[in-house]
């Protein structure tokens, strides 16, 4: 597809938004550690989906999905609340 992203650009996301997010998490500056967590997990997600994608590993399924579930384990794990965000994110996708 044309308007696809390239796998480079997801690898180039984790390599600098990783030790970033590890930076602004570890400071005293009141920064918080959602949005990276779902950044984060979003971008490893989708690259984890788009490889199994375009390895024939499996069909009928979108990288997206993949992204939406790799930011759920992410802010999971930060969070500690999985249920809740299970459900959250089921809710919010319509799935």
């Amino acid at each position: 597809m044309p308007d696809e992203i390239p796998i480079a650009s997801y690898c180039l996301l984790l390599i600098f938004y990783f030790p970033l997010s590890v930076l602004v998490v570890g400071t005293a500056i009141p920064g918080g550690n959602f949005v990276p967590a779902m950044t984060f997990g979003g971008a490893f997600g989708r690259l984890f989906g788009e490889l199994l994608v375009r390895g024939g590993l499996i069909a009928g399924y979108e990288s997206g999905t993949y992204g939406m579930m790799g930011a759920t384990a992410a802010l999971a794990g930060v969070t500690r609340m999985e249920l809740t965000l299970a459900v959250i994110l089921t809710e919010i996708s319509g799935d």
